[in-house]
């Protein structure tokens, strides 16, 4: 007998009649879970480019301070080293000026380095490389005082538009959706299946044909079969998965009130760092800003015409530096505060 070639296939075709439901829903939680998951993240980023944009205006305006009360001495202690020459002022005076005029030049050297430091460490949250250029376009005075102006909405108290809250909540949802997939993977199934076989066989006789000549012993054969298969899960109905699902389900759902909690705690502390940043704010106003401003300049034309010595010029000097960096502080604060609320409300 010559060798046999079959030739055939089987075609397979489950219909699903409760599990195709149950994944689908699974998957479309998880889609929403992923989207609020970069969500959350665009929250996070926009808070963090909010913090460095204001810390970077921050240390421009403590090196812009620094730089002008340095040119400011510098061209004190040239008046005064030609009074010196004229014999009209101690050697002493141009010697303890020209000492705080290189302190301040160190303390601007110093300034400008975090001002760059910080310009460098804003790049990279804006897409940019180190590299590439970038200036800001407002002072820290522009963004707290528009900040100030402006209202922020109404947000709820608890956090729900947070990515992250609703994020939590979605989860509890994908949980859901498992419990009810795995307890749709242990109901019965019934699917459909086809097959066919097409067999050639043959001898190495010879025998007539029906026409009177000789052919080999040969014939093909064709085999056709279907039929309907039937799942019936009598022992395994999946128990260990539909457990371990709502095992998740609880921890998701005690995930989710942990969510909120810690979003009503960080609403509450952010409002309560944006009152009382605005509060001090308040202590350096305008008028504030102009009597230290007029405070050093009276000392030092009082120095200019003899009536006060080198030291109370100094020590108003290293006064005003101190205010001026206690102002940028607290303008820092205040937007930084600002910035921290807006994030913690989800905005």
């Amino acid at each position: 007998m010559l060798p046999k070639f079959p030739l055939g296939g089987r075609v397979q075709w489950p219909l699903e009649l409760f599990r195709r439901s149950g994944r689908i829903a699974t998957a479309d939680q998880q889609v929403g879970v992923a989207e609020l998951a970069a969500a959350d993240r665009e929250r996070t980023l926009d808070g963090a480019v909010r913090m460095q944009y204001g810390r970077a205006a921050a240390a421009i305006r403590e090196a812009q301070v620094a730089a002008v009360l340095a040119d400011t001495v510098e061209r004190q202690v040239a008046a005064v080293r030609a009074r010196i020459d004229e014999g009209e002022t101690p050697r002493l005076d141009g010697d303890l000026l020209e000492v705080e005029l290189r302190r301040l030049r160190g303390q601007r050297d110093l300034a400008e380095g975090r001002a760059e430091r910080a310009m460098l460490a804003l790049k990279p949250l804006l897409g940019l490389s180190a590299e590439e250029p970038l200036a800001l376009r407002e002072s820290i005075e522009t963004l707290v005082g528009a900040r100030t102006a402006s209202v922020a909405p109404q947000r709820p108290a608890g956090g729900a538009e947070r990515a992250d809250v609703r994020q939590a909540a979605q989860q509890v949802s994908v949980a859901a959706a498992a419990i009810d997939r795995a307890e749709r993977e242990g109901r019965f199934d019934v699917g459909l299946f086809g097959s066919y076989m097409r067999m050639d066989a043959g001898f190495p006789q010879l025998g007539f044909a029906p026409a009177g000549g000789v052919e080999r012993v040969r014939a093909q054969f064709h085999y056709v079969s279907g039929g309907i298969t039937v799942m019936l899960p009598l022992l395994n109905r999946n128990q260990g998965d539909v457990a371990a699902a709502r095992a998740e389900h609880a921890a998701s759902t005690a995930r989710q009130q942990a969510t909120e909690l810690a979003a009503r705690a960080e609403i509450a502390a952010a409002t309560v760092r944006d009152r009382w940043a605005r509060q001090a704010l308040t202590a350096y106003d305008t008028s504030t800003h102009d009597l230290a401003r007029r405070n050093l300049d009276v000392v030092r034309q009082t120095f200019e015409l003899g009536r006060a010595t080198v030291y109370e010029v100094l020590a108003e000097q290293r006064r005003y530096l101190e205010f001026e960096q206690a102002y940028t502080a607290a303008l820092l604060e205040a937007w930084e505060a600002h910035a921290d609320l807006r994030r913690a409300v989800g905005e």
